[in-house]
C-alpha cells in the first residue's frame, strides 16, 4: 500500500527550489486565463457577426452577448454558428417579421457535431476548473506539487491553442462569405433602395 503525503499548509515559507516552480506556474496559469479570455472575446466577434437581423425597428441584437460567460457562449454557438442541415432547415423556416437576415452557419455531419459539442463542453469544464478550482486541484504548498500542476498546465494549454485554431477558422469563413455576399447584387440593390430585388417599394407613411 503505497503511503500518502498530506498536502503542505499554504502558510508554509516555501524552499529556493519550490518558489522557483510556484512561479512557473503562476506564469503558465496567468497565461491560460488570458488564453481563455481571449478564446471568449473571438466567440463573442464571431457570433455578433454570423446573424444579423434587420427588422423594420433596425438592426436586432442579442442584448446576452455583451454578459455571456464562456458557457453560456458555447451553448448559444450551437444553431447559429455551428449547426446541421436539419436544424438549419428547422431554424429558416420559423423567420419571421424579418426585412432582412444575415446569416454564416458552419453546417455539419450529425456525428461531427456531436462530437465538436462534446469537445466544447469539455473545454468549458477545463476553463471552471482553471478558474475556480485550480489551487483545490493541485497541491501548491510542495516542489512536487507544482511540478504536476505545471504538466496539467501545458496539457491544458495545448488544449486551449487547438480551440483557439478552430475560432480562427471560423471567423475565416464568416469573413470569406461576408465579403461574397455584401459584394453581390442582390444586397448592393438593398442598400440602394431598402428593398430586395423583386420586392415592391416600401410605402413611407
Amino acid at each position: 500500500m503505497s503511503a500518502t503525503h498530506p498536502r503542505v499548509s499554504p502558510l508554509t515559507q516555501p524552499s529556493p527550489d519550490h518558489l522557483a516552480a510556484l512561479h512557473v506556474v503562476q506564469q503558465k496559469l496567468g497565461h491560460c486565463v488570458l488564453r481563455l479570455q481571449a478564446y471568449e472575446l473571438g466567440l463573442k466577434e464571431i457570433l455578433e457577426k454570423c446573424d444579423i437581423v434587420v427588422t423594420a425597428k433596425g438592426v436586432k441584437k442579442d442584448p446576452r452577448l455583451p454578459v455571456s460567460t464562456l458557457g453560456t457562449l458555447v451553448e448559444q454557438s450551437f444553431g447559429s454558428l455551428l449547426t446541421t442541415e436539419a436544424a438549419r432547415e428547422q431554424a429558416d423556416a420559423g423567420d419571421v417579421d424579418q426585412r432582412a437576415r444575415f446569416r454564416v452557419q458552419i453546417e455539419l455531419p450529425e456525428d461531427e457535431f456531436a462530437r465538436l459539442k462534446r469537445e466544447l463542453k469539455a473545454f468549458v469544464r477545463l476553463r471552471n476548473r482553471l478558474v475556480h478550482h485550480f489551487r483545490k486541484d493541485h497541491d501548491l504548498g510542495s516542489h512536487e506539487g507544482c511540478q504536476s500542476a505545471e504538466a496539467a498546465l501545458n496539457t491544458a494549454s495545448a488544449r486551449i491553442e487547438r480551440h483557439i485554431a478552430d475560432l480562427r477558422k471560423w471567423a475565416e469563413v464568416l469573413q470569406s462569405t461576408q465579403q461574397a455576399v455584401l459584394g453581390s447584387d442582390m444586397v448592393q440593390e438593398w442598400v440602394k433602395t431598402g428593398r430586395l430585388p423583386d420586392q415592391s417599394p416600401r410605402s413611407e407613411h
